[in-house]
């Protein structure tokens, strides 16, 4: 009895050690929030002018540790905006294989983030 007992509690203190420590990593986690978001054209002087279109994020990190940020994916989509869902698209999660970062923010600091959205041009904006 006295053993069962014994490897029930050592069962229970190892869960609450485990939770600990998830809970601890967590809350070192960088956290990026982003502030503003805009949409705009590339530079005149680039090879596709501005008629490519480039959404702008200013994000901060609002953790404790530097947040590496592989990267930005966009992407243009019609439909209802009460069903996410018809517009969903995979694309939008796919790191590519990344495993360099393209940015890193430093806790407490603001970042702009920018990438192309393709198949998106000016004259679609109107």
């Amino acid at each position: 009895m006295a053993i069962a007992d014994q490897t029930k509690q050592t069962a229970i203190a190892a869960k609450a050690t485990q939770q600990a420590t998830e809970h601890l990593i967590a809350s070192e986690r960088a956290w990026i929030l982003v502030s503003k978001v805009i949409f705009s054209s590339g530079a005149s002087d680039r090879p596709e002018g501005n008629k490519q279109v480039f959404i702008q994020c200013a994000a901060k990190n609002h953790g404790r540790t530097p947040a590496r940020v592989l990267g930005l994916n966009a992407l243009y989509a019609s439909g209802p905006i009460s069903d996410p869902g018809q517009t969903w698209d995979d694309r939008l999660y796919d790191p590519q294989e990344k495993t360099i970062p393209r940015w890193v923010i430093l806790p407490d600091k603001a970042s702009a983030l920018h990438c192309p959205i393709p198949d998106f041009s000016p004259s679609a904006v109107r």
